[in-house]
């Protein structure tokens, strides 16, 4: 058993090693599972751990992130259930969410700790998606690329939200093995995931995490002039011929689906008429703008500690249920210090991990993984809200910057050790 264990994963058996897995497994193949699925395999993770486990030895600039963190935490479940509207009753099943997303947080930082995780971690969600893939594929094509009200209804998540985010996310991984791996094979399959993660991100018919897919994209031309100008033209041919490739692939796949093809006509007619239009921002904005004037009309009531959860549509003249946009909505929940905490948070780690990538050679998996999701994140965080969400996405989003909170060394040779995939 321990033979095979090492063989697997890296490493020999041992409690520890096994949470890790388990937990790796989570929020991983359990993204794309359900909640019950990625919960029971949380809650089993936990019971392998040992109180060794509990001891965290961080540099001062991850104490400081580290206590921003837990007063966050604290805040956001804790002070919508004081203030908010709702009936007490009400505020306290609300809990439920930010209670759930600090305890997958704290697990994170439990198991997140070596090299040995974050390997696995990348392997297990390369295989994840590798293995979801073949499914929404596969589904596509006996479903003849049916759209519901523009938009598939995906295998398993369902949701195109959800979907968008994975995709979107978990083809950084795919662009890390692209760029650190020299085996032709590798390259071949890394090319492959990242042309049926174009495909399906249009197909997810969900603008924010195409402008998120975008906004990853540019973070990693960046990435690369910084640390390897070399590489810089390779990926470019690559990205611009994955591109035209699932372009080829999406209009190809239309001649064989009415809906699909209807889909791509609304798509075509919006931006022929958006491109005759003067500016207008309601019209730009995709007609958030109102929501935002709303949004900071009642901010400015209850700056400091909020409404509470899920009455954002009460004061929205428009009846929506949230700001779409993160800063917007976590200041309406919670009030302005829990968004400024929230983002105070996701830029430390990004400095953190940027720091990492210019200091460390060759490129660092977890820090560069963590910046261009960290770029996704921030770019659909300006139109959609991402504070307290569907709970696949947090789970996604958190365990890849707390892992990223966890493992960061400050010596380059620490960094080698522990960072490198």
């Amino acid at each position: 058993m321990m033979s095979m264990f090492e063989r697997l994963f890296g490493d020999k058996f041992s409690r520890f090693r096994l949470g890790q897995i388990i937990f790796a497994a989570a929020v991983s193949f359990g993204l794309f599972a359900g909640d019950i699925i990625r919960i029971v395999l949380g809650v089993l993770a936990l019971l392998f751990l040992t109180k060794e486990n509990f001891k965290f030895n961080w540099t001062r600039g991850q104490k400081i992130t580290g206590c921003i963190l837990a007063l966050f935490c604290a805040w956001m479940i804790i002070v919508p259930v004081i203030f908010g509207e709702n009936p007490f009753a009400v505020r306290l099943r609300d809990a439920v969410r930010p209670v759930e997303l600090t305890l997958w947080i704290c697990a994170t930082l439990l198991f997140a700790k070596d090299e040995f995780f974050v390997r696995n971690l990348k392997n297990f969600s390369i295989t994840a998606c590798f293995i979801y893939s073949l499914i929404a594929l596969a589904y596509c094509f006996k479903t003849k690329f049916e759209c519901n009200c523009g938009y598939i209804d995906w295998p398993i998540v369902h949701s195109g939200y959800i979907f968008g985010c994975l995709m979107s996310g978990f083809s950084v991984w795919y662009v890390y093995v692209l760029l650190t791996e020299r085996n032709l094979p590798k390259h071949v399959f890394s090319f492959a995931m990242i042309l049926i993660t174009l495909v399906f991100t249009m197909f997810a018919g969900v603008t924010t995490y195409r402008l998120a897919f975008a906004a990853e994209i540019a973070a990693v031309f960046i990435l690369l002039l910084i640390s390897d100008r070399k590489k810089f033209v390779k990926i470019f041919v690559i990205f611009a011929a994955a591109l035209l490739c699932s372009a080829f692939a999406i209009f190809a796949a239309a001649r064989y689906s009415p809906s699909l093809q209807a889909m791509l006509n609304r798509e075509i007619n919006q931006l022929r008429n958006e491109s005759g239009k003067g500016f207008d921002i309601e019209h730009v904005s995709n007609h958030r703008y109102h929501i935002w004037v709303d949004a900071v009309k009642a901010i400015k009531q209850k700056p400091v500690f909020g409404y509470g959860r899920e009455v954002f549509k009460n004061h929205c003249s428009t009846q929506h249920g949230h700001a779409h946009n993160t800063f917007l909505h976590a200041a309406f929940e919670a009030g302005i210090p829990a968004a400024l905490m929230a983002y105070t948070i996701w830029l430390t780690i990004l400095a953190f991990a940027v720091l990492q990538i210019c200091k460390t050679r060759p490129l660092p998996c977890i820090p560069f993984v963590t910046t261009v999701i960290m770029a996704g994140l921030l770019a659909s965080s300006l139109v959609e809200n991402e504070y307290l969400t569907d709970r696949t996405s947090l789970v996604f989003y958190w365990s890849i910057f707390m892992t990223m909170l966890n493992t960061h060394c400050p010596t380059r040779e620490t960094s080698n050790s522990k960072q490198n995939c």
